[in-house]
């Protein structure tokens, strides 16, 4: 009875007789169901493996850094050691500039002492009477033997004064100084004696209000005349290298006369070479270029213009050599020989006018080609009337050669 009941039952809902029987459509879909989670678990070790394969392609890199970096430790060790050693330089360096810095002070404090008691004359055991140069009056100075030997004249001198006066015990030396150069003052004097004491004597040199005024120029060419005379080298030499920068238009005609003294080439040693090539590369080349710069344009374009008045009324005040040596040089430029040659009649015509030809002699310009060695042109004079009323006809060549 329960085996047909179990029949129907079966029958009616369609259940298989066997328990462990599966329908096909579940097997299948069991089957796909597989296939599936087959193919996911298959799909993410490649995932993973394509992502472990990048990462280890990347390791050499890392390695590379690594290995780069494993050297960075040891310029670590070395760079606090050099960085050290400079800190330590630049400590002793600064030390040493502070000990200079207070030497130099101290320095200072002394040679302003000593300064001072040259301005003022205290507890002075010399005594300078400076005869003869461009100095009206007697120049007395009050000064210190101690200080004054640094100068080998003075030094010389108070020696030989305490040799001839031995037996004699006089409170302060008295010395007379004879001066046989015009170009010494008693301005350029007190500098120079003051320079033994200490540099702010010269320093009263660099500080002139205006450089190019005639009375700074005058007293440069003292100072280094003082120097050359006490025999004071430095001096000489800071001295010349102010005058070398003051030499132009508005001086040049000063320096000019300065160095066309009679023995000026050897008076300065090697000083009055210098100023003289100076003074001949100003006239030459520097107060053209002054004046093309002051005007704005090139002075030979126009010689109705103000460039070539200035430069026309500066040369008719140079003395004769000068004129003469500066004009036919071929290193005075001109646009032409034919330039040249006006120039210089223009130049001699306003001499003329300046000048009594009575007194020194008619001047005139020769133009010829293939002459001189210089220019094409040539600048002559005649000699002043003689009292027998005789003239004589003169090419001067004097100072040709440079």
């Amino acid at each position: 009875m329960l085996q047909n009941l179990e029949s129907e039952i079966q029958n009616k809902w369609s259940v298989p007789t066997n328990a462990n029987a599966v329908s096909p459509s579940v097997v299948e879909n069991l089957k796909q169901n597989n296939k599936a989670t087959q193919k996911n678990e298959t799909n993410i070790p490649e995932v993973q493996n394509n992502k472990i394969q990048n990462f280890n392609s990347n390791i050499p890199n890392l390695s590379n850094e690594v290995m780069n970096n494993t050297t960075a430790p040891s310029l670590n060790t070395v760079l606090p050691h050099e960085l050290y050693n400079q800190q330590q330089q630049q400590q002793q360096q600064q030390q040493q500039q502070k000990q200079q810095q207070m030497q130099m002070s101290y320095h200072d404090i002394i040679c302003d002492h000593l300064f001072q008691c040259f301005t003022h004359s205290i507890y002075t055991d010399l005594k300078l009477r400076f005869q003869g140069g461009s100095i009206i009056q007697e120049a007395t100075f009050f000064l210190h033997k101690i200080m004054c030997i640094r100068s080998p004249l003075l030094a010389q001198l108070i020696s030989e004064t305490e040799a001839s006066q031995m037996n004699l015990r006089y409170p302060i030396l008295d010395i007379v100084v004879p001066i046989n150069d015009m170009n010494i003052t008693a301005k350029g004097l007190s500098i120079a004696l003051g320079h033994l004491y200490s540099s702010f004597a010269h320093h009263h040199l660099l500080n002139a209000e205006n450089g190019n005024t005639t009375e700074h120029s005058k007293l440069l060419r003292s100072v280094l005349a003082s120097a050359h005379f006490l025999r004071l080298p430095d001096l000489c030499n800071i001295t010349a290298n102010l005058i070398y920068p003051n030499i132009n238009r508005h001086t040049v005609l000063d320096y000019c006369h300065f160095v066309n003294q009679p023995n000026f080439i050897t008076r300065y040693d090697e000083f009055s070479k210098n100023i003289y090539d100076c003074v001949y590369n100003c006239l030459c080349k520097n107060v053209i270029k002054e004046l093309t710069e002051l005007n704005r344009q090139d002075i030979w374009q126009d010689r109705e213009g103000q460039g070539y008045k200035q430069l026309i009324e500066l040369f008719s005040e140079l003395p004769f050599e000068w004129m003469k040596k500066v004009v036919e040089s071929k290193d005075f430029i001109t646009p032409s020989e034919i330039d040249r040659y006006y120039f210089a009649k223009e130049l001699i015509s306003l001499r003329a006018r300046k000048q009594l030809p009575v007194v020194i002699g008619e001047e005139n310009v020769v133009l010829a080609f293939g002459i001189s060695k210089n220019s094409n042109i040539t600048i002559v004079r005649k000699s002043p009337k003689h009292p027998t009323g005789s003239q004589e006809r003169k090419v001067w060549k004097y100072m040709e050669n440079k």
